[in-house]
C-alpha cells in the first residue's frame, strides 16, 4: 500500500525541469502539467524485497492505464535493474515513485539514501554520447543502467532528492513510462 498519493501541481519540487526534458516535443498528446491533476504515488522499499515490490506496483499502475504487457514488462526491468543498483550501491531508506496525470503513469524513479549523483551522471552520460557500438564496451557497473537507458528510450536522468520519511539528502534516478498506446514518450 502506497505511504500516500497527493494531488499537487507539481508531485514533489524541481522535478518538473527534469521530466520536461526527457519528454520528447513530438509528444503533443502526453498530459500537460498545467492539467493541475498530477499524483505523486510513494512506496518504501523494504531491503531484500524491494525489487519484487517495486515491479508489482508498477506493472499495476501501467496495466491499470492500459500500457500493453510488453511494454510494462520492459519497465519492469528498469525499475528492478533501478532497485538492485540502489541495493548494492546505495544507503537506506529506498523508495518507488510514481507520478501521474490523471491515472495515466508518465514518470517513475527510484530514491535512495545517498546523495551522491556523479557516478551515476557519469554512466548517463556517457551512455547518451554514445554510439551503439561503443556501448558493449561498458565494464561491469553500468550494464544495469545500459537496460535503464535503452529501455526507457534515453528518456532516464538522475537528480537529488530525499525520501519521504528521512527527508535527508539523497537521490532519484527517473525514466519516462509507455503511456497507453505502448509508446514510450520520447522513444526514438
Amino acid at each position: 500500500m502506497p505511504l500516500h498519493e497527493s494531488v499537487a501541481p507539481e508531485p514533489y519540487p524541481g522535478i518538473w525541469p527534469l521530466i520536461a526534458l526527457h519528454l520528447a516535443p513530438q509528444d503533443e498528446d502526453m498530459p500537460a502539467k498545467a492539467s493541475g491533476r498530477l499524483q505523486t504515488t510513494v512506496e518504501s522499499l523494504t531491503p531484500g524485497f524491494a525489487a519484487r515490490r517495486a515491479r508489482a506496483v508498477l506493472r499495476s499502475h501501467l496495466l491499470k492505464a492500459q500500457v500493453n504487457e510488453d511494454d510494462a514488462a520492459e519497465m519492469e526491468i528498469v525499475v528492478a535493474e533501478l532497485v538492485a543498483n540502489a541495493e548494492r550501491y546505495a544507503a537506506e531508506p529506498y523508495e518507488l515513485r510514481i507520478v501521474s496525470d490523471r491515472d495515466v503513469p508518465i514518470w517513475c524513479d527510484v530514491v535512495d539514501g545517498s546523495p551522491g549523483l556523479r557516478v551515476v551522471g557519469q554512466l548517463l552520460g556517457r551512455l547518451r554520447a554514445s554510439k551503439a557500438a561503443d556501448l558493449p564496451s561498458l565494464e561491469e557497473n553500468g550494464r544495469g543502467l545500459f537496460l535503464v537507458h535503452r529501455l526507457s528510450g534515453g528518456r532516464c536522468a538522475v537528480y537529488p532528492a530525499a525520501t519521504s520519511r528521512s527527508r535527508a539528502a539523497g537521490k532519484a534516478v527517473g525514466f519516462a513510462l509507455p503511456v497507453g498506446d505502448g509508446i514510450v514518450c520520447g522513444s526514438t
